[in-house]
């Protein structure tokens, strides 16, 4: 019975705080690129586009990304201390992308990298790439950072996917550094992978940040990109798992919030069977589970599902026809709530 009394105090603060989720907070940079490359944080950071121009977004609206040819073209966004973050910083960094192909014949093209000096053995805060077709691995994406080749030093600290996301289709990636010091790669919703971040050197660079290049001042090694980048956010902190649901389920305001009523759950605990009942005219499309610690538990086949997994709570994500997500938690218990 008490086990039971605390799962359900954790579904009830966790709904509480669903409710309130703010897209806002430790927001340090925003690039929503709509019609332009501002700045939409408040933090008004200064961006130069280099050849990169306005193209269509991942809802077929014209202007609201921006392209980049694969040969030079970039946008850098001028560093300032609130977008480099050292050992023990947790931060997020979360964009949209859709990958062509690079004719650079470099095996890596950069889609964000904060890193400009001309010297390879300078430190990144972050850097997100993926494969070419001139790698033996193409449309793998890699996230990464590192910590200098000062004595002592020398760590590279990367996730790699195993998928692969070259099918010039629009993906979702967020990279984050945790309050547990834990790397994360989310793509799409889903967990990637995971890395212990056990350095004591220094990550700090002072570099500007490109989208689309590498450096532009390493002729060697520029690894640009071909394709598309949309959406691009930094965080002072770590996204939880629905933040990250919201971002990578093409919602881009906080207003959006209010479709978590859109449908009801019983039995909730559950012993497992559960049945979702869509409010008014809602029509389900989709349904995903997770775990709180954002591993992909099980497709929900149809409204009436057996949630499979130990006790605990999880988290649905539910998608309409019309677009739309809601997000839901779910306690599975030994016994149904009567």
């Amino acid at each position: 019975m008490q086990k039971l009394i605390l799962l359900i105090s954790m579904v009830l603060v966790s709904l509480s705080v669903s409710g309130q989720i703010e897209l806002s907070d430790g927001l340090q940079a925003y690039f929503p690129f709509n019609g332009n490359a501002n700045d939409e944080s408040g933090s008004n950071h200064t961006s130069e586009i280099s050849g990169a121009v306005l193209d269509s977004d991942k809802n077929g609206f014209f202007e609201r990304s921006f392209s980049f040819d694969g040969i030079d073209d970039y946008i850098q966004i001028l560093n300032a201390n609130a977008l480099d973050f050292n050992n023990q910083e947790s931060f997020a960094i979360s964009l949209w992308f859709k990958a062509g192909e690079s004719t650079s014949g470099e095996s890596s093209s950069d889609i964000l990298s904060k890193w400009q000096s001309a010297s390879l053995g300078d430190p990144y805060s972050y850097t997100v790439r993926i494969t070419t077709k001139s790698a033996s691995n193409p449309g793998e994406v890699s996230v990464s950072r590192f910590d200098s080749n000062n004595p002592g030093c020398g760590n590279v600290i990367s996730i790699r996917s195993e998928p692969i996301y070259n099918d010039e289709e629009w993906h979702h990636i967020v990279y984050q550094l945790t309050e547990n010091n834990l790397l994360e790669l989310f793509v799409d919703c889903e967990l990637i992978g995971t890395m212990e971040d056990s350095s004591s050197c220094s990550f700090i660079s002072n570099s500007d940040i490109f989208l689309g290049m590498r450096t532009p001042l390493n002729s060697n090694s520029i690894q640009p990109y071909a394709g598309n980048i949309d959406e691009f956010r930094i965080y002072d902190r770590q996204l939880s798992m629905e933040e990250i649901e919201l971002l990578c389920s093409q919602v881009n305001s906080t207003a959006n919030i209010e479709r978590i009523n859109k449908v009801e759950i019983f039995p909730n605990p559950t012993n497992g069977n559960v049945t979702i009942v869509p409010k008014k005219e809602t029509k389900l499309a989709s349904g995903k589970v997770y775990d709180l610690n954002g591993s992909f538990i099980m497709n929900m086949e149809s409204p009436n599902f057996q949630l499979i997994g130990s006790q605990g709570v999880y988290l649905l994500v539910l998608r309409f026809e019309d677009g739309t997500t809601s997000l839901q938690r779910i306690i599975k218990t030994n016994t149904d709530r009567v």
